[in-house]
């Protein structure tokens, strides 16, 4: 079987101290929607002229970060090890080069570091 991101967890939380709000987090969507771990409050998505269908939309697509987080660092981790291994080349390089690099990028503007 191949390993996937949920099996690196406990190695990723290990190398990597979050800085933020621990998921999972949820929408709540009863009257304005909002998202939230447990009883906090992440974020209130009743910003501007959005209707309610963007509102809720924006909310789960904040509720999905940590995951996202999660799963770029696993991609940006293994593909660089498998990069640094030599076992793939060609086309296959450049596509994972390139995953390796968005990425990376995803990582930092998340950690708020770019």
């Amino acid at each position: 079987a191949v390993a996937g991101p949920r099996d690196d967890v406990a190695d990723v939380l290990e190398v990597r101290v979050s800085r933020h709000t621990p998921g999972p987090w949820t929408v709540n969507a009863s009257g304005l929607p909002w998202v939230e771990r447990g009883d906090m409050n992440i974020a209130d998505c009743d910003v501007g002229e959005a209707g309610e269908f963007e509102r809720i939309a924006n909310a789960r697509l904040i509720a999905a970060a940590p995951d996202g987080l999660m799963f770029a660092r696993y991609v940006r981790d293994r593909g660089s090890e498998l990069l640094d291994s030599g076992r793939v080349s060609g086309e296959a390089r450049s596509v994972l080069e390139a995953f390796v690099s968005d990425a990376e990028s995803f990582v930092t503007k998340a950690e708020g570091e770019s």
